[in-house]
């Protein structure tokens, strides 16, 4: 039996709160990923699309 896994066009990623600004200086600082932010209603939640292909 072999087992295929494909990636999907909406990935999340779960970061602690107090790394949250190091991941997405470092997807777009060093990896080079272009960084569209945008925020929710609700303050427990902030989404940074990072565009990968």
């Amino acid at each position: 039996m072999s087992t295929e896994i494909k990636g999907g066009i909406n990935i999340a990623m779960k970061v602690p709160s107090h790394q949250y600004e190091a991941v997405i200086a470092f997807y777009r600082d060093v990896v080079g990923l272009p960084l569209s932010t945008r925020r929710h209603r609700r303050k427990a939640s902030f989404s940074a699309p990072i565009v990968c292909g």
